[in-house]
């Protein structure tokens, strides 16, 4: 059978379904896909399937290292005098990088895959859309559009507040500066399988906090073994050769071969060895310490 290609991108609730598959970690939920973008770990997207209501700020954006000093100071001088969200656009920082925007004008913003920038913006409306979540856990998180804060006023009136978001597009290099209440119903959030592989850690970079209780258990059981046949190291007797820091120690033997570990810290794994694993064998009679 012909394999087909993969979608590069999928609903956050998909997504969370499919790591929850794969995952060692138990289950992932889409509000752990939030909070990963939130902590800046992973991006996220929505996809239009509409254009908005209204016009919206747009702008083409260029890497700042490509224009002079004269034109990034006649930039900024020009975005003091604009409005927040034609502010948003014509100064804004993907990752790392920071990009000025050119050609800036009001246009709709039109049915696609849009990136959501987190640097700014994004962190606000992923805390606001988070909030949301945990109050309507039975609604499809995909759908929602974030909570808008408000403020009362002496005598009872509601002040809304419009809350910007940036979405952006690295192939198209194009930047809009949306209010989330224009963002079309019917779109959704996603996320770029791109950005999936972030959440992936290789086993070279897995701590020893990863370890799971077995692997855990599995340890103490060689580590108390050798210190009993070995250093006739006894759990029950309150004072043991094989934990001093004399000759025959299991602390002098690691010292010659070229490795540090204190007496203390050797008596206190080997406590805990005990208690997670008793042997249930005869031990030897121990020497002094």
């Amino acid at each position: 059978m012909a394999k087909l290609k993969q979608k590069e991108w999928m609903t956050i609730t998909d997504a969370s379904r499919m790591l929850s598959e794969i995952s060692d970690n138990g289950p992932v939920s889409p509000t752990d896909l939030l909070e990963f973008a939130m902590d800046r770990e992973i991006m996220l997207s929505i996809r239009t399937t509409k254009p908005t209501d209204a016009p919206v700020w747009m702008a083409e954006f260029t890497d700042i290292r490509e224009y002079s000093k004269d034109e990034i100071t006649a930039h900024e001088k020009l975005m003091e005098q604009s409005p927040r969200s034609k502010q948003l656009v014509m100064t804004t920082v993907i990752g790392n990088e920071v990009f000025l925007g050119d050609y800036v004008h009001q246009e709709p913003l039109w049915p696609a895959i849009w990136d959501i920038n987190t640097f700014a913006s994004g962190q606000d409306f992923f805390t606001r859309l988070w909030n949301r979540f945990q109050k309507k856990m039975d609604e499809d998180p995909s759908h929602l559009r974030p909570e808008a804060p408000s403020l009362i006023k002496d005598g009872g009136k509601t002040i809304s507040f419009s809350h910007h978001i940036e979405l952006f597009n690295r192939v198209t290099g194009l930047v809009y500066s949306v209010p989330t209440h224009l963002i079309p119903e019917d779109s959704y959030l996603g996320i770029r399988r791109t950005e999936l592989q972030k959440l992936f850690v290789d086993d070279e970079q897995r701590s020893p906090e990863t370890l799971s209780s077995k692997q855990y258990h599995s340890l103490y059981k060689m580590i108390l073994g050798m210190a009993i046949e070995k250093y006739g190291y006894d759990p029950d007797s309150r004072r043991n050769t094989a934990t001093g820091e004399n000759h025959g120690s299991i602390c002098a033997d690691l010292e010659k071969a070229g490795l540090q570990v204190d007496a203390d810290t050797i008596r206190e794994h080997l406590k805990a060895a005990s208690a997670a694993t008793p042997p249930q064998i005869k031990k030897p009679n121990s020497g002094n310490s």
